[in-house]
């Protein structure tokens, strides 16, 4: 059954461990096979059973090509009956939870029997394709709402029962709502609750919340569908505290599950934590001082060809580089990074954007984080791993490449990417070239 319930009256959805397209049949399919072999249970016995195999009583006529052998059963793990009987599990229940349908056949007789022996390993056949008749016990849809637009994992299906679903670590409760096939004449309980809408309180952070809405209709069937909730354990702020009076969104990583706050700026939604995705590979992307935790709190060091991905260079308004941002975001280029600083027109300081702790004297001061972008003085590294210094600015990689006239400096002309800057020495934030090996933090923004 592969943890579906069984049905005690009705044809119940269940795909069991069959194949794609095919189903594990009920009580009353394995009737409708029967009946339409045989007028009583030595004519289907004869009509279904091979036609050798069968050496203790006398062989089948197979008249069917159902090709039934005597594969007999186990107990425990200890086969047993081979060559004398053969039983077939259905996925229809007895009268009780601990009682399943079986088919059982031997020479001169087949019958369904009831057993609450559900350790005994018998046989399987399945059956293709779409279910006879509607259910009256599933659901056409379940819904788990937590403002973050995420999918049930697997996606939803009347014959799945049991999901799985991960929320960002700021939710407290989820909406749960859902909708039988059979609205007249079945009833949807939540937790308990008689209701098809409701919200449900989920556990703390670092744990997992199980959510069941069962489905019951009025002859007394019932089916169970089963939501595990995941809420992540919160990330540390490291003493860096987040602006109150901000409206801050979440962003769930599909590829990790880590959870970043977002900011809207503008019209732009802006991820207010760099970047910490690791990537497979040499180039995953470096923390500072080889730490994790300083990967969760500045994010991870990315050379500009590893975050732009295949992609060429873009100074477009969105750029349209995916990069390695998280799906439905994008790498920004200067021209994005511009609007951010300057609010038509009108020049954002830094203290604005910077962080309001987290940038010690002598080298700056502490920022006033009007905004909730609490940009953190994470700067890069030209080598691996040769950290350059922290905690005196921050510097943001971005999509755009600009030409540099290298004239009697160091770097030759030439095409060099852009990159955002807030140093203790400005009071605005300033864009300046660097080389495609220098690894700088990422900060991406919503599509």
């Amino acid at each position: 059954m592969a943890g579906q319930l069984a049905s005690r009256y009705l044809v119940r959805p269940a795909t069991g461990i069959c194949p794609t397209g095919w189903h594990l049949p009920s009580q009353e399919e394995w009737k409708i096979l029967t009946t339409t072999v045989g007028t009583d249970i030595k004519e289907v016995a004869r009509n279904l059973m091979s036609v050798s195999g069968w050496p203790r009583f006398g062989n089948g006529a197979d008249a069917y090509g159902f090709r039934a052998l005597p594969a007999g059963l186990t107990l425990r793990g200890s086969g047993g009956m081979s060559g004398g009987v053969s039983h077939w599990w259905t996925s229809s229940a007895g009268l009780q939870d601990s009682q399943s349908v079986a088919m059982i056949m031997e020479p001169g007789y087949s019958t369904l029997v009831t057993t609450d022996q559900l350790y005994m390993g018998y046989s399987m056949r399945c059956l293709e394709g779409a279910l006879t008749k509607p259910m009256d016990t599933i659901l056409t849809s379940l819904v788990i709402g937590g403002g973050r637009g995420r999918t049930l994992a697997p996606a939803f299906r009347p014959d799945t029962l049991v999901y799985r679903d991960t929320v960002p670590w700021t939710v407290e409760s989820v909406g749960v709502s859902a909708t039988a096939l059979d609205t007249t004449s079945t009833s949807i309980w939540i937790q308990g609750i008689l209701t098809n809408n409701v919200r449900i309180p989920l556990w703390g952070n670092g744990t997992t919340t199980i959510i069941k809405v069962v489905v019951r209709s009025e002859d007394g069937d019932s089916l169970s569908y089963q939501v595990s909730v995941y809420r992540p354990v919160a990330p540390p702020t490291f003493g860096i505290p987040w602006k109150t009076g901000i409206t801050f969104g979440t962003l769930v990583d599909s590829r990790d599950g880590h959870v970043y706050r977002t900011v809207e700026v503008d019209g732009k939604y802006w991820m207010a934590q760099n970047l910490d995705y690791r990537l497979a590979g040499a180039d995953s992307g470096s923390c500072v001082g080889n730490s994790i935790d300083s990967c969760a709190k500045y994010g991870r060091l990315y050379t500009w060809p590893t975050a732009m991905g295949s992609s060429k260079s873009s100074n477009a308004v969105p750029s349209g580089v995916k990069g390695i941002c998280p799906t439905g975001w994008h790498l920004p280029s200067q021209g994005e990074w511009n609007e951010l600083v300057e609010n038509s027109g009108t020049p954002r300081s830094a203290l604005q954007l910077k962080s309001a702790a987290g940038w010690p004297a002598p080298y700056t001061t502490n920022g006033t984080d009007d905004l909730g972008f609490r940009a953190l003085p994470a700067l890069g590294t030209h080598s691996h791993p040769g950290f350059m210094a922290m905690e005196e600015a921050g510097w943001w990689s971005t999509s755009s490449k600009n030409l540099v006239n290298g004239g009697s400096g160091s770097w030759p002309d030439g095409s060099y990417p852009v990159l955002l800057s807030i140093d203790h020495g400005f009071d605005y934030p300033n864009s300046g070239a660097h080389p495609e090996t220098t690894a700088f933090p990422l900060r991406c923004v919503k599509n």
